[in-house]
């Protein structure tokens, strides 16, 4: 298990990385996204609806803030860990 916690209920896992250490391209990223039926969702909600990323402690999860910034989302903030999220927003176990 990474750190942090228990996955989240409600999340969808896109990852980052190619290979440990190898970060996609932002395109290769958004494809992940589309694969995932993320994007379409996304889409739906518009750039300015709420986006929480996270991952095991928040390094990757600021690294997904980042990218769905520059993907053009205004309002993305950047969860730390599950059990971080859990602590402000119960509603997303």
């Amino acid at each position: 298990m990474d750190m942090g916690g228990e996955k989240l209920s409600s999340s969808v896992n896109v990852p980052l990385n190619k290979a440990k250490g190898v970060n996609k391209t932002l395109d290769e990223f958004k494809a992940d996204l589309e694969a995932a039926g993320v994007w379409a969702t996304l889409e739906q909600r518009g750039t300015d609806a709420p986006i929480i990323t996270h991952c095991g402690a928040g390094g990757r999860g600021g690294k997904a803030c980042d990218a769905m910034t520059k993907l053009g989302f205004t309002n993305v903030h950047n969860g730390g860990g599950p059990d971080d999220v859990r602590a402000v927003r119960p509603d997303l176990s």
